[in-house]
């Protein structure tokens, strides 16, 4: 079994219908003043940001190729524009 952290690519069955991620900021000094910016390329072309909630639910996302995008900001609002990625495939019936 792989950490999660260290998975570049995601395959999942067409009946994973409904999946989720959680996301956490490596910024603890205030961990309630960290922000969020996530993205399903393929299926958003552009990011959605967020102050306090750290996941996202997709559902009924068709079959094909994405890559879901996240990144953080600490207080003072330094993005890590790199951010982390995801690349996620979802077979066909």
């Amino acid at each position: 079994d792989t950490p999660i952290y260290c998975v570049k690519q995601l395959e999942l069955s067409y009946k994973d219908y409904v999946f989720s991620f959680e996301f956490a900021a490596l910024d603890f000094a205030f961990p309630d003043k960290n922000s969020y910016a996530y993205m399903m390329e393929g299926f958003e072309n552009k990011w959605n940001y967020s102050r306090s909630r750290r996941y996202v639910t997709y559902t009924n996302l068709d079959a094909g190729e994405y890559v879901f995008r996240v990144k953080g900001s600490n207080n003072d609002g330094n993005w890590n524009e790199e951010g982390t990625a995801l690349a996620v495939t979802i077979a066909p019936p």
